[in-house]
């Protein structure tokens, strides 16, 4: 599990609402994945669990070079503590999740050829929504 904590000073540099983590100790070495986070490694096999998506397109477009160059493999780190953390962010309103504004759209026939019309179009304002029971 990893230890990480926000990191103020430096939340304000990138932008309001983007908090920069950082872990409390300085002995252990420090990879950048994205100008949102910053992670330390403490092993080699916290080196390992960031590396691999990263080599496995590699190595999946030349097990299999018939497949498509920009194949991508991605594994999210889904422990509690990261989920506790973001059912935070949604409950004090910080975590948004953008609505395509035509939407959400009916569960009809009708309904869902407008969705993937939306989503063919490439023009989505946001995640496109078929609205399939009311609450």
């Amino acid at each position: 599990m990893h230890n990480i904590q926000p990191l103020p000073h430096v939340s304000h540099a990138f932008s309001p609402h983007l908090t920069p983590l950082l872990h409390p100790s300085p002995s252990h070495a420090l990879m950048c994945l994205s100008v949102l986070y910053l992670h330390y490694i403490h092993s080699v096999l916290d080196a390992l669990k960031w590396v691999t998506p990263k080599l496995g397109r590699a190595l999946w477009t030349r097990v299999w070079p018939f497949t498509r160059k920009y194949t991508m493999i991605l594994a999210l780190d889904c422990s509690p503590g990261m989920l506790a953390r973001l059912f935070a962010y949604v409950d004090d309103g910080s975590l948004k999740c953008i609505v395509d504004p035509n939407g959400p759209f009916d569960f009809s026939t009708e309904g869902v050829r407008a969705a993937f019309e939306v989503l063919q179009s490439r023009r989505a304002k946001g995640k496109v929504v078929i609205k399939i029971a009311d609450e």
